[in-house]
């Protein structure tokens, strides 16, 4: 018998044939992407920049953005992931 995950994968046996579902996966991976790019690039961009030159509440409002961006990328991933990918199914709270 195939393991749990893999008799309850959705995106091989539905997401990648589903004409709404497929290009919804695709486009919010790119979504993620970008979300990723954006805080790396911030990373960067707030090392290259002197710390002096920039004022203080810039320099928190940019982080906040950073750290914004990084955390929606980690719950897109994990929302991708739960609908598009696996999804457990728990026949406790089924109620029959």
């Amino acid at each position: 018998m195939p393991p749990r995950e893999q008799q309850m994968n959705r995106y091989w046996t539905h997401v990648v044939h589903c004409s709404s579902c497929s290009p919804a996966h695709k486009t919010l991976n790119a979504l993620e992407a970008i979300l990723q790019l954006i805080s790396v690039a911030s990373i960067g961009i707030a090392t290259a920049t002197k710390q002096k030159a920039v004022p203080a509440a810039a320099r928190t409002a940019f982080v906040s953005v950073v750290v914004a961006c990084f955390a929606a990328s980690k719950w897109l991933a994990h929302f991708i992931y739960k609908n598009f990918h696996y999804h457990d199914y728990n026949h406790a709270l089924c109620g029959d």
